[in-house]
């Protein structure tokens, strides 16, 4: 695993994200020469080479704000072609800087944690009944290195938890935007009732709430709310878990929002109050995804090449990658310049799919050069690139093209490997999976469609 080199594609991708959603494909041929337009050649007699590996983990926390993930999936399914899927969220607290709270004196009703949920960016079908266990994190330090700069964490990671929960909660997600809850009257009794946005609301168990509500009780003379160093030594996280299993993925809205997080509920014989311990920008908030494809279709698939000649297959997350090989360009001989060359991709439809788990948006192509490094392609750069994006053809099944111009090019002037990893773009926030027709398949294989001129 080159955790450097994936550092460096997750702050890229975005880039190229942006990039190419604010630039036009130039028209072919377009800056040629007259007289180079007659010499135009077209040719997609090549045979591709395709399989499915495993795909490694993928970087869900950087200490970066620019660069920490968007969407924080929550659930486990079984998906009848890639096998088990399984994200859950190791997430850190903070005091809220609103300075010190007192809850001396007052009365503890509960204490809730509200985990808001985006319906839009949910995945699969999340119409059934989901349970979520929320436990406390027991390790003292998250981190292996004092330097910031360094607090990375990989998908593959975990954390020591305690073995009881502190909060369970078994739900049917809602599917409005958002809800109504009632919510007691800040400096007055009674209840309000308020329009928030969709959230899962948790009550966390009363040894919890009592141990929280009383720190300051037990310890007056070192407050563990004075700063968010001493609360995370008494709190050093939670893990938001998935016990079920169900069809689909939530998706926690836990980034920068201000109704995430414990909320602590307390009155005085007169008054009602609360106090928010929240998900901070700064707060370490982490998404640990598990795949297992025992059983499934893809199984048979990975890592074995002349299987991947009929079939292969892409999944987000740090699920399989698929891989693409040039072994015969023997068309492209002699002095050539390469106007457009472009991979055509053919979305298989199988018989055991389900409708409800959609394709991705766009796919991302990376050279393996021969050290077995991963090297963004020269056409990534370019405001030629597709970025893979799917095409909804009437005729047949759905198709992604890809162009590589420039790095055919470099194939055939000794600059560049002929071997390439495809993976889904934003594949560390995304779970979308595809599979493709391979490059020997009888009917649509993968196609290398090149127009050239001849010297």
């Amino acid at each position: 695993m080159k955790r450097y080199n994936a550092l460096f594609f997750c702050a890229f991708i975005s880039v190229v994200i942006c990039f190419s959603a604010c630039t036009n494909t130039t028209t072919l041929g377009s800056d040629l020469l007259d007289s180079d337009r007659q010499n135009l050649k077209f040719s997609e007699d090549f045979v591709m080479q395709t399989s499915t590996v495993l795909g490694d983990s993928v970087l869900t926390y950087n200490p970066i704000l620019s660069s920490q993930l968007t969407d924080y999936l929550v659930g486990e399914y079984q998906d009848p072609i890639f096998g088990k899927v399984r994200s859950s969220v190791y997430a850190q607290l903070s005091t809220g800087g609103t300075g010190s709270p007192s809850f001396t004196g007052n009365t503890l009703d509960s204490v809730v944690l509200v985990l808001p949920y985006r319906t839009e960016e949910e995945y699969g079908n999340t119409s059934t009944e989901y349970t979520i266990d929320i436990l406390r994190i027991d390790e003292a330090d998250l981190f292996e290195t004092s330097n910031p700069y360094e607090e990375s964490l990989w998908s593959i990671e975990t954390f020591n938890t305690e073995s009881t929960p502190i909060g369970t909660k078994t739900f049917v997600p809602n599917t409005m935007d958002s809800v109504f809850i009632s919510v007691p009257k800040q400096d007055s009794l009674g209840f309000d009732e308020t329009k928030v946005e969709a959230q899962l609301r948790i009550s966390l168990g009363a040894d919890f709430a009592s141990e929280l509500f009383n720190a300051d009780t037990n310890m007056p003379e070192d407050s563990v709310f004075f700063s968010d160093d001493r609360f995370t030594n008494f709190l050093n996280g939670i893990h938001i878990n998935p016990t079920s299993v169900n069809e689909g993925l939530l998706d926690l809205g836990l980034r920068s929002n201000s109704d995430a997080g414990i909320f602590v509920y307390y009155h005085t014989d007169t008054t009602n109050n609360s106090y928010q311990f929240p998900f901070a920008a700064a707060d370490l908030k982490y998404s640990n995804y598990e795949h297992d494809y025992t059983g499934s279709i893809v199984e048979t698939f990975i890592n074995e090449p002349v299987m991947g000649d009929s079939l292969f297959f892409l999944q987000g997350l740090s699920g399989v990658n698929g891989t693409l090989k040039f072994p015969n360009l023997d068309n492209l001989t002699g002095d050539i310049a390469i106007v457009k060359a472009e991979l055509v991709l053919s979305v298989a439809d199988l018989p055991e799919d389900l409708d409800i788990y959609e394709l991705p948006s766009q796919l991302f192509l990376t050279e393996i050069d021969e050290e077995g490094e991963l090297v963004i392609i020269e056409d990534a750069f370019s405001a030629t690139t597709s970025g893979g994006e799917l095409t909804e053809y009437t005729d047949r099944d759905p198709t992604y093209s890809i162009n590589i111009t420039a790095h055919l090019q470099n194939i055939l002037k000794g600059k560049a490997t002929d071997e390439l990893k495809l993976i889904v773009l934003g594949r560390e926030r995304s779970p979308n999976r595809v599979v493709f027709y391979g490059g020997g398949h009888s009917t649509f294989p993968v196609k290398l469609r090149v127009y050239y001129t001849q010297f």
